[in-house]
């Protein structure tokens, strides 16, 4: 990336969040920025939630992880989504990745979405996403993920 890239990263980023009030202006900028110089070219980002970076598909991350509650399940979709650049999800989406992670979709996956969002693991996103909020995985929802559920001894 050049440049003229990166500046105009920028003024899309202050464009992004020019209309938000202090505090949250530049906490927004900052992952607004983030996300944009991490941004691969389009034709390089997957279309779909298929595999990853490492090749592994969805099912077998999710599977690889040590998982208890819908809670883990579904911050496994986000940690793999988050990673493969899918992110933001909707609660549409999260419970179409069930699916296609051969797993038993939850009833209201939106609650599931709640609660994670109240224990801190996820935020909602900026913007809507096709008229739906969308959700994004935090550092300390990335770190849960990373530790408490770490991957199996036998995967």
């Amino acid at each position: 990336m050049n440049g003229t890239e990166t500046k105009a990263k920028i003024q899309a980023a202050l464009q992004t969040v020019e209309g938000l009030e202090d505090p949250y202006r530049p906490i927004a900028f900052r992952e607004v920025l983030r996300r944009l110089l991490a941004e691969e070219a389009p034709s390089s980002k997957p279309g779909g939630i298929s595999k990853g970076d490492s090749g592994m598909p969805l099912n077998e991350f999710v599977a690889s992880r040590r998982r208890k509650t819908l809670g883990d399940y579904t911050l496994s979709i986000f940690h793999w989504s988050d990673g493969n650049g899918l992110t933001p999800l909707t609660s549409k989406e999260a419970f179409t990745a069930f699916a296609t992670a051969h797993l038993k979709r939850p009833a209201n996956v939106s609650d599931v979405i709640g609660d994670l969002v109240e224990k801190g693991y996820l935020t909602e996103a900026l913007e809507k996403k096709g008229g739906q909020k969308a959700f994004n995985i935090t550092p300390s929802g990335k770190k849960y993920v990373e530790t408490a559920l770490e991957p199996t001894p036998d995967k």
